[in-house]
């Protein structure tokens, strides 16, 4: 777990999670913003729990494992906009 320089708005604290990044894209830059930082308080699961449901979202989700090992999470729609370094 790490502590994220976002704040959870029902206790004040800065963020105790697994989720390191989240990357979203959307109609709008506001939309998207809004969301990445709605993701980082939100934490994994209820993240991609929430995209589940969401078709207008693509995100992009970086997090640690239980052992500290970097993961990634993406939507179906985002896989068109990563590039493959070893293509």
């Amino acid at each position: 777990m790490k502590y994220a320089h976002s704040i959870d708005p029902k206790t004040g604290y800065p963020v105790l999670s697994r989720l390191l990044s989240a990357t979203v894209l959307a109609d709008e830059c506001i939309t998207a913003d809004a969301y990445a930082t709605a993701f980082m308080v939100m934490g994994l699961d209820r993240s991609k729990e929430f995209l589940s449901s969401q078709n207008e979202l693509e995100a992009y989700l970086i997090y640690s494992d239980e052992e500290g090992n970097f993961n990634v999470f993406s939507t179906p729609g985002m896989q068109a906009h990563i590039v493959d370094e070893a293509e």
